[in-house]
C-alpha cells in the first residue's frame, strides 16, 4: 500500500476511534435514525448506532432508502418469535449499508491489520479493533471500497455531532412523524464545508427486478398447445442459498433458490440453484420447464415475496394461471426447512 492510498484510511481511523471514545451506545438505541448527506453524491446515509444491548458495537450507515427499508426488515424480523424466526439469518440479504464496528481481533482479516499496523495505531482488549465493511443485498459482507472511505469517515463525524446532542436532548430526532427524519446536509461556502440540521422524508423505494432480457417464448407456446390446464395449486418462492460461493477473486454471493411445490401432495416440482446474474430469465424458463415436465399447468400459483411475484407474473399472465400473493406457504416451508438442514447435516 503507496503513501496515498494510506493516507486516505487516517482519518477513516481517527473517526472511529472519536465515535468509539464516546460510546455513543451507551444512550443511542438502534431503532433511533438520523441521516447524514453525502457531500460527494448527496445520497443520504441512514445511521444507527449499535450496541446498547452489548452484542454489536458499531455505526451502521444505511444507503438512501433501500437502506433503510433493509434496516426495518432487520429491526422486524429481529422481533420475530416462532417459525418466522427461523429465517432470522436472511436479514442479510436485505442490508445495503457502510458499516464501522468494534471487534475482537481474531475477526479483523490479515489486509485490515495491515493497515492497522502501517498507520502505526495499536488496540488492545475486546470490542476495541475498527472494522469497515461494505453490506450489499446478496452479497457477502466486504471490505469497503475506496470511495467508501470519505463518506463513512463523514458519517462518523457528522453522527458522533448528532449523538452528542442527542445525550442532551433527543428531541433532535424525536421528529414525531414517522417519515420523516433529521438529516446533516453539507452546505458548501469559500470556507469549505458548513453543515446544517435539515428534516425530510426519504425519497420512495420501489424493489425493482433486472432485466435479462426474453424468456423462453416458444417453449410457453407449445405448453399452450399440448399442456392442459389442471386443477393443481402450486406453491413458489426464490430465496438465498444461505452458503456463499466465490468466483475467482470476486466477492462472495449468496445464490438465489428457485422452489416449486405441488400443495395438494406436498411434492416438489422443482429446485434450483441460480446466480445473481441473470437469475429472473432462468426461474421463468425453469417455470415453464416445470409444467412440461409435470405435463400440466397448475391453475394457480401461490407466491409470498414481491420478488417472486413480479418475476413469475409475464409467465403466468400468458399461461393463463392465478398468481396470488399469500402470507404463508406451508408446504414450499416445510421443504425449505428439509434443504436447508439437509446442508448442515
Amino acid at each position: 500500500m503507496n503513501k496515498t492510498e494510506l493516507a486516505a484510511w487516517a482519518p477513516l481511523y481517527e473517526a472511529a476511534i472519536n465515535f468509539k471514545n464516546h460510546r455513543p451506545w451507551e444512550w443511542m438505541y438502534d431503532h433511533e435514525i438520523f441521516g447524514v448527506a453525502n457531500p460527494q453524491t448527496g445520497e443520504i446515509g441512514y445511521c444507527s448506532v449499535l450496541g446498547h444491548f452489548k452484542q454489536v458495537y458499531a455505526l451502521n450507515v444505511n444507503r438512501g432508502t433501500e437502506g433503510l427499508f433493509g434496516h426495518f426488515v432487520m429491526q422486524s424480523v429481529g422481533q420475530e418469535e416462532g417459525p418466522e424466526a427461523e429465517n432470522r439469518h436472511e436479514v442479510l440479504f436485505y442490508q445495503n449499508c457502510l458499516m464501522a464496528s468494534f471487534d475482537d481481533r481474531q475477526w479483523l482479516a490479515k489486509e485490515e491489520l495491515e493497515i492497522i499496523k502501517a498507520l502505526g495505531l495499536r488496540f488492545r482488549g475486546r470490542n476495541a479493533w475498527p472494522k469497515f465493511q461494505d453490506y450489499r443485498p446478496g452479497y457477502f459482507p466486504w471490505f469497503i471500497e475506496e470511495k467508501d472511505i470519505y463518506f463513512l469517515t463523514v458519517a462518523l463525524e457528522q453522527a458522533l455531532d448528532v449523538v452528542l446532542r442527542c445525550r442532551e436532548d433527543k428531541s433532535l430526532i424525536e421528529t414525531g412523524e414517522d417519515e420523516v427524519f433529521l438529516v446533516r446536509k453539507p452546505v458548501f461556502e469559500e470556507r469549505g464545508i458548513v453543515w446544517h440540521d435539515t428534516y425530510q422524508e426519504p425519497a420512495p423505494f420501489h424493489f425493482t427486478i433486472p432485466d435479462d432480457g426474453p424468456f423462453d417464448e416458444v417453449g410457453l407456446q407449445r405448453i399452450l398447445k399440448k399442456t392442459p390446464q389442471g386443477k393443481d395449486v402450486w406453491e413458489a418462492e426464490i430465496f438465498h442459498y444461505p452458503n456463499p460461493v466465490r468466483e475467482g477473486k470476486n466477492r462472495p454471493y449468496f445464490p438465489l433458490t428457485f422452489a416449486v411445490v405441488e400443495k395438494k401432495k406436498g411434492l416438489l416440482v422443482r429446485l434450483e440453484i441460480l446466480p445473481l446474474e441473470g437469475y429472473v430469465k432462468e426461474a421463468r424458463d425453469l417455470l415453464i420447464a416445470a409444467m412440461e415436465g409435470a405435463g400440466v399447468r397448475p391453475r394457480e400459483i401461490r407466491v409470498m415475496t414481491g420478488r417472486a411475484h413480479d418475476v413469475l407474473k409475464p409467465v403466468t399472465d400468458k399461461a393463463g394461471i392465478t398468481l396470488k400473493r399469500v402470507e404463508r406457504l406451508p408446504d414450499l416451508e416445510r421443504m425449505r426447512r428439509h434443504f436447508l438442514s439437509s446442508l448442515i447435516s
